[in-house]
C-alpha cells in the first residue's frame, strides 16, 4: 500500500480527508459560538478563533464567552491568566469564568473584580471547602453569591440572567 504523497490519487485522498475534517471542525466551532449558552474556553487559541469568526462575520457579535482556568497543562487559575484571557474578548461581549477544584472560589472573586459573571457547578468542583464535600450545586451557588455580595456586586435575578445570555423571557 502506498503512503500519502507517493501518488496523485493518494495526495487527493489526503487533501479530501483533511478538507472534510476541517469543514467539520468549522461547523462545530460555528455551532459552539452561535448558540446562546456560553462555551468553555481554557485556551487563548479558542478565544482568538472565536474573535476571528466574529470579526469575519461568521458569528453574530458580540458572542457569549466562558473562561475556565486551572485545568492541567493549560491556563492556570491566576489573576494574570484571567486578565489575559479577558483581554482577548470583544469589549462588549458578556463573559463568564470558573476555576476548577480548589481554584473555584478565588476565581469567583477574580471574575467579579474583572467585570465578568462567575459560574459555579459541582461538575468542576466537588468541595465546598477543604475536606468538606458540597451537598449539591445549591451550596456552591450560595457560597459564590456571598463572595459576589462581599465584593459589593449583586447576583443577577433569573430575568437578568436570561437578558445577559440573550435568551427569551419566560412567563415564570
Amino acid at each position: 500500500m502506498a503512503r500519502a504523497g507517493t501518488s496523485p490519487r493518494h495526495d487527493a485522498l489526503a487533501v479530501s480527508c483533511l478538507a472534510t475534517f476541517m469543514m467539520r471542525a468549522v461547523i462545530l466551532w460555528l455551532y459552539a459560538f452561535t448558540t446562546p449558552a456560553p462555551k468553555k474556553s481554557n485556551s487563548a487559541a479558542h478565544l482568538l478563533l472565536a474573535k476571528n469568526f466574529i470579526d469575519k462575520g461568521y458569528v453574530k457579535p458580540p458572542g457569549v464567552f466562558q473562561i475556565c482556568l486551572g485545568i492541567s497543562w493549560d491556563q492556570p487559575a491566576t489573576p494574570e491568566a484571567m486578565t489575559y484571557m479577558r483581554s482577548l474578548l470583544p469589549p462588549e461581549a458578556p463573559w463568564f469564568a470558573c476555576g476548577i477544584s480548589l481554584h473555584r472560589f478565588p476565581m469567583v472573586a477574580q471574575t467579579v473584580l474583572l467585570g465578568g459573571h462567575p459560574r459555579v457547578g459541582i461538575e468542576d468542583n466537588l468541595y465546598l471547602e477543604k475536606g468538606k464535600l458540597a451537598p449539591g450545586n445549591a451550596a456552591l451557588v450560595e457560597k459564590a453569591a456571598q463572595i459576589v455580595e462581599i465584593l459589593g456586586d449583586a447576583v443577577a435575578t433569573p430575568r437578568e440572567a436570561r437578558q445577559i445570555l440573550g435568551l427569551a423571557a419566560t412567563n415564570a
